[in-house]
Order: structure tokens, then sequence, then C-alpha cells
């Protein structure tokens, strides 16, 4: 099935290390890629919202605490080379967890990428704990309804400097945004499994995700980047 998105295009370079791809096309949840279960918890909804204006996304409700769950693969441990990419549309103006790989508590952490209602894009590595990370706030406002594409990237170092974020096919600025806690020394893989919409047990997304795709051990340059937002991937058009 993967073989009808534009992931098979361009001689199958973007299924090249794709570990996985959640589409939300055909009514469905699931992973395209078929390496992984996809737990549904408190009703995420699939509607007919979509960034290219045909097709489906997932619709999170935070009043009915909805979100998506992986369960534990070193393939969202963020410890290489790494890529995520995914187009997303807020409901209202709320502190919310995007993705994670968590605990709830200070301690068992990997990552986490979040977005708050002062207008600030937030990401977290840690080294197991709360006190060891790198990662960055970048100042940036998503309006409500409308649809952003964003794409994370990281080379698997334990600078924040390796750490960079795409908004709409831009490269962002993150020289002064960067976070260094000074005692990061990589990502450690914990018992927790990937989480979508929510981190740990709060903050719970309000809104709509579509074309969630992780990479390990590979990084997207520009080139990329350009070509999975110009062509809104992954329907064939």
């Amino acid at each position: 099935m993967l073989n009808n998105y534009i992931f098979a295009r361009a001689n199958g370079k973007y299924q090249r290390n794709l570990v996985a791809y959640l589409s939300f096309d055909d009514n469905l949840i699931k992973d395209f890629t078929g390496n992984h279960e996809v737990k549904v918890n408190n009703n995420v909804m699939i509607d007919d919202l979509n960034h290219v204006g045909t097709g489906k996304s997932a619709s999170f409700n935070r009043n009915s605490s909805s979100y998506l769950e992986l369960s534990q693969s070193s393939d969202f441990t963020l410890n290489s080379e790494y890529t995520i990419s995914f187009w997303i549309r807020l409901s209202s103006l709320n502190n919310f967890e995007i993705i994670s790989k968590r605990q709830t508590t200070t301690t068992n952490l990997e990552f986490q990428f979040s977005y708050m209602s002062s207008g600030e894009l937030r990401f977290r590595l840690w080294s197991m704990d709360v006190n060891h990370y790198i990662g960055f706030n970048f100042p940036f406002s998503l309006n409500l309804s409308q649809w952003y594409h964003l794409v994370l990237t990281y080379d698997g170092s334990i600078h924040p400097n390796g750490i960079s974020l795409y908004i709409d096919s831009l490269k962002m600025d993150l020289s002064t945004f960067y976070l260094d806690s000074n005692s990061f020394s990589g990502v450690i893989s914990t018992e927790y499994g990937l989480k979508i919409g929510i981190g740990g047990s709060v903050n719970y997304l309000d809104g709509n995700i579509d074309e969630l795709g992780f990479w390990k051990h590979r990084i997207f340059n520009q080139e990329d980047v350009n070509f999975i937002f110009n062509n809104g991937i992954g329907r064939k058009p």
C-alpha cells in the first residue's frame, strides 16, 4: 500500500530509512510501512480536513483527551541521524505536546516537540532526566485553522546546533534560540512508546495532523524538504 504514495517515487528515495508513516488516508489510522501497530486512545477521528484540499487527516480533541500511541521501539529513539515531517493545523490556542517519547515525571525522558500558546515551538532531547538536555525554544505563532508543514532534523550529536527546523520548507535560524544544559550525552532508549497528540499524560493536542513520517539514520536536506512540501506528500497527484 505504501507504493501508492509519493514516498515510492523518485526511485524510492523517500522510502529509504522510513521507519513509520501515518497518512490517515483511506479512513485508516495505521503505520503504512507495516512496522508498527498504532493504538487509538479516546476517539481520535479521521476527517476531511486536509492540507491539499482532498484526502483525510487525523483530528485530535483536547476535551476528549485523544491521542495516538505507537509501542516502544528503538525506531523512535533519536540516538542517530533523524528526520520527522508532518503537517499540523490547530483548532485552539493552548499548550500542546505534538509528539513525544517520555514518561510523565522528570526521569525516563527521550524527546518532546511541543507548541506553546504564547507563540513558541519547543523541542527537547534528554539524556534520561530533565537536567540533561539540548533543544530550542523558537518564537513562531501558528494561526488557527491554517496548515503548516514542519520538518525537524537531528544529526545525532551532543550539540544543539545539530538540530534544524523547517517551516513550510523554509529553514529557521535557530542560532539564538538553542538550549544546552552542557551535560547532554545522547538519548538513551526507554521503555516508553511514541505518543502523538500528548506528552506523558498532559497537554493534549487540539487540531489536526497529516502525513506524519519518521526517518532514522537519515537527515533531510533542503532539496528533500522542498520536494515533500511542494508535493504535499504523500498522495500521488
